[in-house]
């Protein structure tokens, strides 16, 4: 697709799942999340309960999960 909408590999929502999945049971839940900011070329979300930033993509609108 040449137009301005990313499409986004059925490997890549695989993977979001299973990081989302694994990080759900084993995780630390951060229920309190602030609004997405993009400062200075970086996309990111606050916990406000721990004040851990977490990236955010755009192009999935998630927390990218490593």
């Amino acid at each position: 697709m040449n137009g301005s909408v990313e499409e986004i590999s059925l490997g890549d929502k695989l993977m979001n799942a299973f990081a989302n999945a694994m990080d759900f049971a084993f995780g630390r839940h951060h229920e309190h999340m602030s609004r997405v900011f993009t400062i200075k070329g970086r996309t990111y979300q606050v916990c406000c309960d721990c004040g851990r930033d977490f990236n955010y993509s755009l192009r999935m609108m998630s927390i990218v999960r490593h």
